[in-house]
């Protein structure tokens, strides 16, 4: 099962900024306390209460548990449950709301110590397979956690940036943004972009990788749903519908 945590920033206070602060790791503390503007302290807070509250189910669901009356935001009408028949994917899916939630019960920070992988993907020293990869745009911070390797990038939609497209998509992605006009060529632009970060984040490798070695548009001229890379077979899903945002998870299947 993939599980998918989506908050916004903008619900969140100052009263709330302190209280959510605390219940963060120490290494996540010690790059927020350095950020000088308010909104990337508060997306640094959001993605560290997320990582909290998806290993704090994780392991109430190990133990028994139940991870669903964890918090007063993660309730069972929050969660989504989307299954693809072909790949008998099931996502669960919770937004969480940054002020209301219930951080009792939350992680020591020795649970939330990380280390870095070959490319610099983060992992939990504790839990090293509690596989797990944040993103954030706007005002939006997503977390995926898995049993395997997974990745995801949630971008707010802007105007394409056609010398991006030329410069680090491939020929196919190219012409399913260009195929479009208007807004619809700046959405295909935006899902591009979220999709291969996905892949990237997922594989491990970065922004390392040659951004127009490889498609996540498919000989048809659609998105594609697998994408084939050295260490294996990685899918590509959708989560979510967010509003103004393309969001998508890409997590490794073979």
């Amino acid at each position: 099962m993939i599980r998918v945590y989506i908050g916004d920033i903008g619900t969140i206070d100052s009263a709330a900024a302190e209280r959510l602060f605390l219940c963060l790791g120490a290494e996540r503390k010690e790059r927020v306390t350095r950020y000088k503007r308010e909104k990337d302290r508060l997306l640094g807070i959001g993605a560290g209460v997320l990582l909290s509250l998806a290993l704090s189910e994780e392991l109430k669901r190990e133990s028994g548990g139940n991870a669903a009356n964890l918090g007063k935001s993660v309730r069972n009408e929050d969660f989504l449950t989307n299954t693809r028949p072909d790949a008998g994917t099931e996502i669960l899916l919770t937004e969480v709301g940054f002020v209301s939630l219930d951080t009792a019960g939350f992680p020591s920070p020795e649970d939330l110590e990380t280390g870095s992988g070959a490319h610099g993907k983060p992992y939990l020293k504790r839990y090293p397979d509690f596989h797990y990869n944040i993103s954030h745009s706007g005002t939006k911070v997503m977390l995926v956690c898995s049993d395997a390797e997974i990745g995801c990038d949630i971008e707010k939609h802007g105007q394409v940036r056609e010398r991006i497209v030329r410069k680090a998509f491939a020929q196919a992605e190219q012409e399913y943004v260009f195929a479009a006009e208007g807004g619809e060529r700046d959405a295909r632009f935006t899902e591009v972009w979220a999709r291969k970060e996905s892949f990237l984040k997922a594989a491990g490798t970065g922004i390392e990788r040659e951004m127009d070695t490889f498609s996540v548009i498919g000989k048809n001229g659609k998105p594609a749903v697998t994408v084939t890379a050295e260490k294996g077979m990685f899918e590509i899903l959708s989560p979510a519908e967010v509003s103004g945002y393309a969001c998508f998870i890409c997590v490794k299947r073979g």
